[in-house]
Order: structure tokens, then sequence, then C-alpha cells
């Protein structure tokens, strides 16, 4: 139980850390061409509205720039990213009773950081193996595991939301999410090698 705890808390993180960072949109849309079909400024204002929104810092989303059906998709995201949030929540208090009941406490977070920092290498390892193959074949499943059919695919000559956010644009996240993931498990790894050892003791 402890693995997947601490695999599930990572790979949210990650997850959150990027896409609601609005730094991590400025490149994406310049290299994409979104700022030279919508205009710099315009494009921004639209994303902080919505990273406000998928954040929870806003109920609604009030923009004319989306029609109905996207903003109830973004709404689904909004949703996703809530139960991340709740995941890491959750399982983060899970994570502090086990501590605070194990016997050997050192060894027991040390064991947990090891075991949930391998688990997140693997599936990134196999999430950056599948971006590179087929990101579109991976991206669509992706759609299918969390959204309902037929609420997530737009057309891009009357919908704003497939421009504004190309596929491309989200297969760089996909790799920057493995990266930070894999930065974090390999600080935890070392962190719990060292517990594991008792390296530090005096």
């Amino acid at each position: 139980m402890a693995r997947p705890i601490i695999s599930s808390v990572l790979l949210s993180l990650s997850a959150l850390a990027v896409s609601l960072d609005p730094s991590q949109y400025g490149h994406e849309f310049s290299a994409l061409g979104v700022y030279d079909q919508f205009g710099k400024e315009r494009v921004l204002e639209v994303n902080e509205k919505v990273l406000m929104y998928l954040a929870g810092k806003t109920r609604t989303l009030e923009t004319d720039f989306f029609n109905g059906r996207e903003i109830s998709h973004l709404g689904d995201v909004k949703k996703v990213f809530g139960a991340l949030s709740l995941i890491i929540v959750l399982f983060s208090a899970v994570f502090i009773v086990a501590v605070v009941f194990a016997k050997e406490k050192k060894r027991t977070i040390g064991t947990m950081l090891v075991g949930g920092s391998a688990i997140v290498l693997g599936i990134m390892g196999i999430l950056s193996i599948a971006v590179v193959i087929d990101f579109g074949g991976t991206f669509s499943l992706f759609h299918e595991l969390f959204f309902a059919p037929d609420t997530y695919l737009f057309d891009p000559a009357t919908e704003n939301i497939v421009n504004l956010y190309p596929e491309a644009l989200f297969a760089s996240f996909a790799m920057k999410i493995s990266l930070l993931s894999a930065i974090l498990c390999l600080i935890f790894l070392f962190g719990g090698l060292c517990m594991r050892q008792g390296i530090g003791k005096h």
C-alpha cells in the first residue's frame, strides 16, 4: 500500500506543477504559432483565466473565447485536476499516519520512498517511450480513460480550444512531467536509501 501512495503523490504533484504553471506556456505558444493566430495579449489573457479556473481559484470560466462544449470539457479537466489535488492531500495524510504508527520510522519511511520512487520511474520510462513512439495514440487513450465519449473531440476550423492548446503542446508537457517526476524520484530514492542504510546517524 505504501508504494502506490508515494507514486500517486509524486505523479500528481508533477502533473499539477507543470500544467498549472503559467511560465510553462509562453515558449510553447510562441513556438507553435498560437500567438500569431490569436495575438499574444489575447492568448495570455485567456490562458490565465483557464489556469485560474482549473486550479479552483474561480468557480466559473467567464470568456467568449470558447463555446459551450469547450467550456464543458474544461470543466471535466478541472474535475481531474481536483481529483489529483485530493490524492495529494489524502495520500499524504495516510503516509503521515503510517509513519506515526510505524515501529521503525526511519526504515519505514526509507522503504516507502524507495519503492514509490521506483514505481514512478518505471511508469515515466514507459510514458516517455509511448510519447516518442506514438503520442497521438497515447493522448487519445488518456482521453478515453478520463472523459466521456464525444466530449473531447473538437473541430479546429470552428473551435478555439484545439488551436489554443494544440496536441504538440501536450506532447511537450508530457515530457516535462516525466522529467520533473524523474528528478523528484531520484531525490526521494536517494533520501530513502540513506534512511534505510542509516546514513547520517551520529
